[in-house]
Protein backbone atom coordinates (compact mmCIF):
# COMPACT_ATOMS: atom_id res chain seq x y z
CA UNK A 1 0.00 0.00 0.00
CA UNK A 2 0.86 3.72 -1.02
CA UNK A 3 2.10 5.53 2.29
CA UNK A 4 -0.26 8.56 2.51
CA UNK A 5 1.97 11.90 3.97
CA UNK A 6 1.61 14.97 5.76
CA UNK A 7 3.28 18.42 4.48
CA UNK A 8 4.44 20.41 6.92
CA UNK A 9 6.43 23.79 6.46
CA UNK A 10 6.87 26.84 8.94
CA UNK A 11 8.89 29.48 9.65
CA UNK A 12 11.43 30.92 12.19
CA UNK A 13 10.99 34.52 11.69
CA UNK A 14 13.04 37.02 13.91
CA UNK A 15 11.79 39.66 16.43
CA UNK A 16 14.67 40.35 17.91
CA UNK A 17 18.10 39.48 17.74
CA UNK A 18 17.17 36.74 20.22
CA UNK A 19 13.93 35.62 19.74
CA UNK A 20 11.40 34.53 17.10
CA UNK A 21 7.73 33.42 16.48
CA UNK A 22 6.89 29.99 14.65
CA UNK A 23 4.50 29.89 12.08
CA UNK A 24 3.72 26.90 9.22
CA UNK A 25 1.61 25.40 6.99
CA UNK A 26 -0.20 21.50 6.79
CA UNK A 27 -1.33 19.74 3.62
CA UNK A 28 -1.65 16.54 2.13
CA UNK A 29 1.93 15.27 0.84
CA UNK A 30 0.16 13.39 -2.02
CA UNK A 31 -2.85 15.84 -3.11
CA UNK A 32 -1.12 18.89 -1.49
CA UNK A 33 -4.88 19.69 -0.21
CA UNK A 34 -4.33 21.98 2.76
CA UNK A 35 -5.31 20.25 6.10
CA UNK A 36 -7.72 22.47 7.47
CA UNK A 37 -8.54 21.83 11.41
CA UNK A 38 -5.43 19.62 12.04
CA UNK A 39 -4.15 20.36 15.67
CA UNK A 40 -0.48 21.54 16.06
CA UNK A 41 1.02 21.02 19.31
CA UNK A 42 4.44 23.06 20.45
CA UNK A 43 6.86 21.29 22.85
CA UNK A 44 10.30 23.00 24.34
CA UNK A 45 13.03 21.33 24.81
CA UNK A 46 12.07 19.22 27.46
CA UNK A 47 9.12 18.09 25.27
CA UNK A 48 6.84 20.28 27.61
CA UNK A 49 3.70 21.85 26.04
CA UNK A 50 4.24 25.52 25.34
CA UNK A 51 1.50 26.08 22.99
CA UNK A 52 -1.01 24.32 20.79
CA UNK A 53 -2.48 25.74 17.45
CA UNK A 54 -5.28 24.52 14.81
CA UNK A 55 -4.87 24.96 11.31
CA UNK A 56 -7.52 27.55 10.17
CA UNK A 57 -5.57 30.23 8.67
CA UNK A 58 -6.03 31.59 5.19
CA UNK A 59 -3.97 33.44 2.37
CA UNK A 60 -1.01 33.46 5.12
CA UNK A 61 2.25 34.80 3.54
CA UNK A 62 0.10 33.64 0.39
CA UNK A 63 -0.58 30.17 1.24
CA UNK A 64 -3.33 28.30 2.82
CA UNK A 65 -4.00 26.00 5.80
CA UNK A 66 -1.92 28.19 8.13
CA UNK A 67 -1.13 28.15 11.42
CA UNK A 68 0.84 30.42 13.67
CA UNK A 69 1.94 30.01 17.37
CA UNK A 70 0.21 32.56 19.36
CA UNK A 71 1.71 32.54 22.94
CA UNK A 72 4.58 34.34 22.04
CA UNK A 73 8.26 34.56 20.73
CA UNK A 74 10.83 31.97 21.94
CA UNK A 75 14.62 31.69 21.63
CA UNK A 76 16.58 29.96 19.24
CA UNK A 77 17.24 26.39 20.44
CA UNK A 78 15.70 23.10 20.31
CA UNK A 79 12.06 22.54 19.92
CA UNK A 80 9.66 20.11 18.63
CA UNK A 81 6.22 19.53 16.86
CA UNK A 82 3.31 16.79 17.33
CA UNK A 83 0.38 17.31 14.59
CA UNK A 84 -2.87 15.11 15.20
CA UNK A 85 -5.42 15.05 12.24
CA UNK A 86 -7.82 12.15 11.25
CA UNK A 87 -5.48 9.65 9.65
CA UNK A 88 -2.11 10.71 10.48
CA UNK A 89 0.48 9.64 12.47
CA UNK A 90 3.10 12.47 13.62
CA UNK A 91 6.17 11.69 16.22
CA UNK A 92 7.63 13.99 18.19
CA UNK A 93 9.68 15.82 15.51
CA UNK A 94 12.74 17.75 16.56
CA UNK A 95 13.83 20.79 14.89
CA UNK A 96 16.01 24.14 15.29
CA UNK A 97 14.71 27.23 15.54
CA UNK A 98 16.89 29.96 14.36
CA UNK A 99 17.53 32.51 11.59
CA UNK A 100 17.37 30.54 9.00
CA UNK A 101 13.94 31.01 7.37
CA UNK A 102 12.38 29.19 5.99
CA UNK A 103 12.99 25.81 7.95
CA UNK A 104 12.69 22.92 5.56
CA UNK A 105 9.40 21.22 4.85
CA UNK A 106 8.82 18.61 6.98
CA UNK A 107 7.02 15.32 4.93
CA UNK A 108 5.01 12.89 8.18
CA UNK A 109 3.65 9.32 7.01
CA UNK A 110 0.28 7.78 7.99
CA UNK A 111 0.49 4.35 9.30
CA UNK A 112 0.28 1.26 6.63
CA UNK A 113 -3.13 -0.55 6.74
CA UNK A 114 -1.37 -3.51 8.54
CA UNK A 115 -0.85 -1.15 11.53
CA UNK A 116 3.42 -1.32 11.16
CA UNK A 117 4.71 1.74 11.45
CA UNK A 118 6.80 2.96 8.29
CA UNK A 119 10.70 2.70 8.07
CA UNK A 120 10.97 6.29 8.31
CA UNK A 121 7.98 8.52 9.74
CA UNK A 122 9.09 11.27 8.80
CA UNK A 123 11.79 13.26 6.69
CA UNK A 124 12.69 16.91 5.74
CA UNK A 125 12.61 18.66 2.70
CA UNK A 126 15.90 19.06 0.75
CA UNK A 127 17.86 21.95 1.55
CA UNK A 128 17.75 24.30 -1.63
CA UNK A 129 21.50 23.70 -1.62
CA UNK A 130 20.71 19.94 -1.95
CA UNK A 131 18.65 20.55 -4.52
CA UNK A 132 20.65 22.51 -6.45
CA UNK A 133 23.44 19.68 -5.74
CA UNK A 134 20.83 16.77 -7.35
CA UNK A 135 20.45 19.15 -10.74
CA UNK A 136 21.27 17.14 -13.40
CA UNK A 137 24.56 18.25 -15.79
CA UNK A 138 24.31 20.41 -18.77
CA UNK A 139 24.91 19.17 -22.23
CA UNK A 140 26.43 20.52 -25.39
CA UNK A 141 23.99 22.34 -27.95
CA UNK A 142 25.22 22.30 -31.29
CA UNK A 143 22.47 24.23 -32.31
CA UNK A 144 23.19 27.57 -30.35
CA UNK A 145 25.22 29.84 -32.47
CA UNK A 146 23.86 32.73 -31.85
CA UNK A 147 26.23 35.76 -29.69
CA UNK A 148 25.54 37.94 -27.03
CA UNK A 149 26.17 41.56 -28.27
CA UNK A 150 27.08 44.43 -26.23
CA UNK A 151 26.65 48.28 -26.72
CA UNK A 152 29.94 50.15 -27.40
CA UNK A 153 30.68 52.64 -25.03
CA UNK A 154 30.29 54.97 -27.84
CA UNK A 155 26.34 54.54 -28.46
CA UNK A 156 24.90 58.17 -27.52
CA UNK A 157 22.97 56.74 -24.43
CA UNK A 158 26.33 55.43 -23.09
CA UNK A 159 28.24 58.02 -23.51
CA UNK A 160 25.53 60.54 -21.98
CA UNK A 161 25.22 58.01 -18.85
CA UNK A 162 29.09 57.97 -18.85
CA UNK A 163 29.71 62.44 -18.67
CA UNK A 164 26.53 62.42 -16.57
CA UNK A 165 27.99 60.49 -13.99
CA UNK A 166 31.34 60.68 -14.36
CA UNK A 167 31.62 57.20 -14.62
CA UNK A 168 35.13 57.28 -16.12
CA UNK A 169 36.41 58.74 -12.27
CA UNK A 170 34.57 56.92 -10.18
CA UNK A 171 35.25 53.47 -12.40
CA UNK A 172 39.01 55.02 -11.67
CA UNK A 173 42.50 54.41 -12.99
CA UNK A 174 43.42 51.09 -11.48
CA UNK A 175 43.17 47.51 -13.27
CA UNK A 176 40.07 46.54 -14.51
CA UNK A 177 39.27 44.17 -11.02
CA UNK A 178 39.29 47.59 -9.61
CA UNK A 179 37.41 49.29 -11.86
CA UNK A 180 34.62 46.66 -11.62
CA UNK A 181 34.55 46.82 -8.12
CA UNK A 182 34.07 50.63 -7.88
CA UNK A 183 31.09 50.68 -9.93
CA UNK A 184 29.66 48.40 -8.01
CA UNK A 185 29.71 50.17 -4.96
CA UNK A 186 28.92 53.06 -6.46
CA UNK A 187 25.90 51.64 -7.36
CA UNK A 188 25.24 50.36 -4.22
CA UNK A 189 25.71 53.05 -2.08
CA UNK A 190 23.48 55.31 -4.82
CA UNK A 191 20.33 53.27 -5.67
CA UNK A 192 18.99 51.42 -2.19
CA UNK A 193 17.26 48.39 -2.68
CA UNK A 194 13.39 47.84 -1.94
CA UNK A 195 12.15 44.40 -3.49
CA UNK A 196 8.74 45.74 -3.21
CA UNK A 197 8.74 48.71 -4.76
CA UNK A 198 9.42 47.22 -8.29
CA UNK A 199 10.62 49.96 -10.88
CA UNK A 200 10.63 53.71 -11.11
CA UNK A 201 8.21 55.23 -13.77
CA UNK A 202 10.03 56.38 -16.72
CA UNK A 203 12.61 54.75 -18.84
CA UNK A 204 14.61 52.08 -17.43
CA UNK A 205 18.05 53.59 -17.31
CA UNK A 206 20.68 54.85 -14.61
CA UNK A 207 19.77 58.22 -15.24
CA UNK A 208 16.17 58.04 -14.90
CA UNK A 209 16.64 55.23 -11.51
CA UNK A 210 19.43 57.20 -10.15
CA UNK A 211 17.61 60.46 -10.08
CA UNK A 212 13.86 58.30 -8.75
CA UNK A 213 15.55 57.07 -6.61
CA UNK A 214 17.17 60.24 -4.93
CA UNK A 215 13.98 62.15 -5.50
CA UNK A 216 11.73 59.76 -4.08
CA UNK A 217 14.23 58.91 -1.17
CA UNK A 218 13.36 54.97 -1.70
CA UNK A 219 14.71 51.83 -3.67
CA UNK A 220 13.87 49.47 -6.36
CA UNK A 221 13.92 45.77 -7.35
CA UNK A 222 17.03 43.76 -7.69
CA UNK A 223 16.01 43.85 -11.37
CA UNK A 224 16.45 47.72 -11.34
CA UNK A 225 19.82 47.79 -9.68
CA UNK A 226 21.42 45.01 -11.72
CA UNK A 227 20.16 46.78 -14.74
CA UNK A 228 21.69 50.45 -13.62
CA UNK A 229 24.91 48.46 -13.17
CA UNK A 230 25.37 46.91 -16.37
CA UNK A 231 24.82 50.20 -18.20
CA UNK A 232 27.16 51.71 -15.68
CA UNK A 233 29.62 49.44 -17.09
CA UNK A 234 28.97 49.45 -20.66
CA UNK A 235 29.21 53.25 -20.87
CA UNK A 236 33.06 52.92 -19.81
CA UNK A 237 33.85 49.60 -21.79
CA UNK A 238 33.03 46.75 -19.81
CA UNK A 239 31.51 44.38 -21.30
CA UNK A 240 28.43 43.16 -19.07
CA UNK A 241 24.90 41.74 -18.65
CA UNK A 242 22.39 41.76 -16.12
CA UNK A 243 21.78 38.13 -15.16
CA UNK A 244 18.32 36.24 -13.87
CA UNK A 245 18.50 33.75 -11.17
CA UNK A 246 15.64 31.50 -10.77
CA UNK A 247 14.77 28.46 -8.83
CA UNK A 248 13.76 25.06 -10.02
CA UNK A 249 10.23 25.58 -8.94
CA UNK A 250 10.14 29.00 -11.21
CA UNK A 251 6.46 28.52 -12.72
CA UNK A 252 5.60 28.60 -8.78
CA UNK A 253 7.97 30.12 -6.88
CA UNK A 254 7.71 33.90 -7.61
CA UNK A 255 10.81 34.87 -5.93
CA UNK A 256 14.01 35.30 -7.73
CA UNK A 257 17.13 37.15 -7.73
CA UNK A 258 18.79 39.43 -10.71
CA UNK A 259 22.79 39.80 -10.34
CA UNK A 260 25.06 41.29 -12.53
CA UNK A 261 28.69 39.94 -14.19
CA UNK A 262 31.19 41.92 -16.07
CA UNK A 263 33.87 40.79 -17.98
CA UNK A 264 37.37 41.24 -16.40
CA UNK A 265 39.81 41.05 -19.66
CA UNK A 266 42.65 40.34 -16.75
CA UNK A 267 40.96 37.19 -15.67
CA UNK A 268 39.68 36.22 -18.99
CA UNK A 269 36.28 35.51 -17.84
CA UNK A 270 33.12 37.46 -16.19
CA UNK A 271 33.29 37.65 -12.50
CA UNK A 272 29.65 37.92 -10.28
CA UNK A 273 28.63 41.38 -9.12
CA UNK A 274 25.68 41.83 -7.25
CA UNK A 275 24.53 45.52 -6.72
CA UNK A 276 21.32 44.51 -4.59
CA UNK A 277 24.71 43.40 -1.56
CA UNK A 278 27.42 45.20 -3.07
CA UNK A 279 28.51 40.81 -3.26
CA UNK A 280 31.36 39.61 -5.29
CA UNK A 281 32.71 35.74 -4.91
CA UNK A 282 36.12 34.77 -4.80
CA UNK A 283 38.28 31.30 -4.63
CA UNK A 284 40.47 30.08 -2.35
CA UNK A 285 43.19 32.28 -3.99
CA UNK A 286 41.30 35.53 -3.75
CA UNK A 287 40.55 35.61 -7.07
CA UNK A 288 37.15 36.55 -8.70
CA UNK A 289 34.36 34.33 -9.93
CA UNK A 290 32.06 34.19 -12.20
CA UNK A 291 28.23 32.47 -11.89
CA UNK A 292 28.66 29.16 -13.48
CA UNK A 293 31.67 29.02 -11.53
CA UNK A 294 30.35 29.48 -8.02
CA UNK A 295 27.49 27.21 -8.80
CA UNK A 296 29.73 24.30 -9.47
CA UNK A 297 30.99 25.03 -6.30
CA UNK A 298 28.09 25.01 -4.22
CA UNK A 299 27.17 21.53 -5.28
CA UNK A 300 30.81 19.92 -5.11
CA UNK A 301 31.43 21.75 -1.64
CA UNK A 302 34.56 23.68 -3.24
CA UNK A 303 35.83 26.91 -1.34
CA UNK A 304 33.90 30.38 -1.70
CA UNK A 305 34.35 33.18 0.23
CA UNK A 306 32.12 36.21 0.05
CA UNK A 307 33.47 40.10 0.47
CA UNK A 308 33.25 40.73 4.17
CA UNK A 309 31.38 43.97 3.68
CA UNK A 310 28.60 42.38 1.36
CA UNK A 311 25.81 44.23 2.69
CA UNK A 312 21.66 45.25 2.24
CA UNK A 313 21.42 49.03 2.28
CA UNK A 314 24.01 49.53 4.88
CA UNK A 315 21.77 48.16 7.61
CA UNK A 316 22.35 43.90 7.21
CA UNK A 317 25.77 42.26 6.84
CA UNK A 318 25.29 39.13 4.45
CA UNK A 319 27.06 35.92 5.25
CA UNK A 320 28.45 32.91 2.95
CA UNK A 321 25.57 30.73 4.69
CA UNK A 322 22.63 32.50 4.29
CA UNK A 323 23.36 34.75 0.80
CA UNK A 324 25.20 31.88 -0.88
CA UNK A 325 24.34 28.35 0.71
CA UNK A 326 20.71 29.36 1.09
CA UNK A 327 19.47 32.19 -1.00
CA UNK A 328 21.58 32.05 -4.29
CA UNK A 329 21.75 28.05 -4.35
CA UNK A 330 17.67 28.33 -4.39
CA UNK A 331 18.18 31.06 -7.43
CA UNK A 332 21.11 29.43 -9.13
CA UNK A 333 19.15 26.84 -11.05
CA UNK A 334 18.22 28.58 -14.13
CA UNK A 335 19.86 31.37 -15.96
CA UNK A 336 18.86 33.83 -17.69
CA UNK A 337 20.29 37.09 -20.00
CA UNK A 338 19.51 39.71 -22.39
CA UNK A 339 21.33 39.05 -25.99
CA UNK A 340 21.20 42.72 -26.30
CA UNK A 341 23.26 44.33 -23.83
CA UNK A 342 22.67 48.49 -23.94
CA UNK A 343 21.19 51.21 -22.27
CA UNK A 344 17.38 50.80 -21.75
CA UNK A 345 17.26 47.07 -22.45
CA UNK A 346 13.58 46.80 -21.60
CA UNK A 347 11.36 48.33 -19.90
CA UNK A 348 9.31 51.89 -20.96
CA UNK A 349 10.68 53.71 -23.26
CA UNK A 350 12.89 51.25 -24.58
CA UNK A 351 10.53 50.09 -27.70
CA UNK A 352 12.43 53.50 -29.81
CA UNK A 353 15.47 51.03 -30.18
CA UNK A 354 15.87 47.46 -31.05
CA UNK A 355 15.47 45.08 -28.11
CA UNK A 356 17.32 41.97 -27.39
CA UNK A 357 15.79 38.27 -27.33
CA UNK A 358 16.64 36.35 -23.83
CA UNK A 359 18.04 32.94 -23.42
CA UNK A 360 18.34 30.54 -20.50
CA UNK A 361 20.74 28.15 -19.54
CA UNK A 362 19.61 24.97 -17.84
CA UNK A 363 20.00 21.78 -16.57
CA UNK A 364 18.90 18.61 -18.64
CA UNK A 365 15.54 17.64 -18.30
CA UNK A 366 14.37 20.77 -17.38
CA UNK A 367 11.29 22.39 -18.47
CA UNK A 368 11.73 26.66 -19.06
CA UNK A 369 9.14 28.18 -21.44
CA UNK A 370 10.18 31.85 -20.37
CA UNK A 371 12.85 32.91 -22.87
CA UNK A 372 13.27 32.32 -26.46
CA UNK A 373 16.18 30.85 -26.46
CA UNK A 374 16.44 27.36 -24.07
CA UNK A 375 19.88 26.05 -23.92
CA UNK A 376 21.92 23.02 -21.97
CA UNK A 377 24.82 24.46 -22.96
CA UNK A 378 27.09 26.53 -20.65
CA UNK A 379 30.02 27.05 -22.90
CA UNK A 380 27.57 28.40 -25.54
CA UNK A 381 26.23 30.86 -21.98
CA UNK A 382 28.63 32.00 -21.08
CA UNK A 383 30.60 32.93 -24.05
CA UNK A 384 33.02 35.74 -24.24
CA UNK A 385 32.30 39.33 -25.40
CA UNK A 386 33.68 39.75 -29.02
Amino acid sequence: MALAGLCLSFMALAKSDETYMVYGHVADFDTHAHLYKAKVYFYDGNQALVDSMVVDRTDMNYKEGGFMCNSGVFPAGHYFLNIVHPGYCSPMIPFELSNHNPLPTLFLKKLPADGEKPEQEYAWEPTMLEVLKSSPAYARDTARTERFEYALPSDSMLTQTRKEFRLDSVAGDGDDISRIKNLLYWVHDNIKHNGSNGVPEGPCSLSNIYHASKKNDCGYNCRVLAIALAEAYLSVGIPARYLTCQPKAWDTDADCHVICMAWSDSLGKWVWVDPTFAAYVTDERGLLLHPGEVRYRLQHDMPLTLNPDANWNHEVIQTKEDYLEDYMAKNLYILSANMLQQAEPEGPGSYQHHQGWHAALVPQKTKYSNAWIVTTDEDWFWQAPR
